[in-house]
């Protein structure tokens, strides 16, 4: 087992992130609008050690992420061949994105999970932007949790990252003249 860098209070952000939209969903009568929205807070899963800034930013990018791969096999689940090429699509661009930017793990699995899963729903157009809004949703509600967590949580913490250092090529030999 590998040693981890997260704080052991982590599982239990993401834990209240996920189990909160399963409870609303379940409290409202509507588990499966529940379930769904606890997709999209898979968001926390992504969450880093880096200033609150640039955690945010990366988070909020992660989940833009996981929103436009579902949204783009549930708009092409309406034919099976359509959807195996659209979430063909979304998991080259999602490995690609992920492995060019060094995304730590989960790295990509979340993106195809919810592209897989989109791409095998009924095809209902009328459902799309209900669906949508759902992962949509929980995504944001794992971002604002992820917030209030660095600030009131991890406010002490002060991570300093260190700058890239450009060295300057040694020219001079470039310029000798053989004689």
């Amino acid at each position: 087992m590998k040693k981890t860098d997260r704080k052991w209070h982590f599982p239990f952000l993401a834990a209240l992130c996920i189990g909160i939209p399963l409870l609303l969903g379940w409290f409202s009568g509507k588990p499966n609008y529940g379930s769904l929205s606890s997709l999209g807070a898979l968001t926390i899963l992504y969450f880093t050690t880096a200033p609150i800034s640039q955690r945010m930013i990366h988070l909020a990018v992660c989940a833009f992420g996981i929103i436009f791969s579902f949204t783009i096999s549930l708009f092409f689940s309406f034919n099976i061949y359509t959807a195996a090429l659209s979430f063909g699509i979304v998991s080259f661009l999602s490995h690609f994105i992920t492995s060019y930017f060094k995304i730590p793990p989960p790295g990509n699995f979340f993106f195809i999970m919810l592209a897989a899963m989109a791409s095998t729903y009924q095809f209902d157009l009328e459902m799309i932007p209900l669906r949508v809004g759902l992962v949509t949703m929980g995504a944001i509600l794992s971002c604002s949790l992820a917030f209030l967590y660095s600030v009131f949580i991890e406010k002490s913490e002060v991570v300093n990252v260190p700058r890239r250092v450009f060295k300057k090529k040694d020219t001079r030999n470039l310029l000798k003249v053989r004689s």
